[in-house]
């Protein structure tokens, strides 16, 4: 059994992987970007300046929830 595992571990690609990997999460940052670029216009349009407190609050519960992941993790 040690024998299959080193021998996958051999012929696995891990450069092909991590730029696989890459290409696909700078992909979706790309899209998801584009949302918030997108959303931000809808709501600057219609709110004005209320929008950028709308954003910052947004912003403090995002940095909470991820420093909560983070501490779970």
């Amino acid at each position: 059994m040690a024998t299959l595992v080193r021998g996958f571990r051999d012929q696995f690609d891990w450069a092909l992987f991590v730029a696989v990997a890459a290409i696909g999460l700078a992909a979706i940052g790309a899209i998801v970007g584009g949302g918030i670029l997108a959303l931000a216009g809808a709501a600057f349009a219609s709110t004005g300046p209320s929008a950028i407190l709308a954003f910052a609050l947004n912003g403090l519960i995002a940095m909470l929830t991820a420093l909560s992941f983070a501490e779970m993790s």
